[in-house]
């Protein structure tokens, strides 16, 4: 399945605010992406729907959840990142700007563009 790139920035967004000690609310989850809560409600739908979240009711709040597919997700978009960070550093970027610039260039890129950045 395709993931587009905003679903891949509301997975790891999900991923990094799901076991804070509040809990994720679509609220802190808007705040954190820089959008509008009615946005955050239209894509957690769509991961809903997709199969990439789960979501559970607690104390009154739609409470988002990566499901096992978002989950696998999030780890191939952290590997995507780790061999674009790799590749960034090799070309004299420094570590802090190449960790930033590959989660950016991280949801542009195809399976197969990482495929072929692996290979041996």
């Amino acid at each position: 399945m395709y993931i587009t790139p905003a679903k891949k920035k509301y997975l790891t967004a999900i991923e990094r605010l799901q076991n804070t000690a509040e809990g994720l609310k679509a609220v802190t989850l808007a705040q954190y992406l820089g959008v509008s809560k009615p946005s955050v409600s239209i894509m957690l739908r769509q991961l809903e729907k997709d199969g990439l979240v789960c979501i559970s009711i607690t104390e009154g709040n739609r409470v988002p959840h990566l499901s096992a597919a978002g989950e696998n997700a999030v780890h191939q978009i952290e590997k995507h990142c780790r061999v674009l960070e790799k590749m960034l550093r090799f070309f004299g970027v420094p570590a802090a700007s190449a960790k930033k610039d590959a989660l950016s260039l991280e949801p542009y890129l195809s399976d197969e563009a990482y495929a072929s950045l692996t290979i041996q």
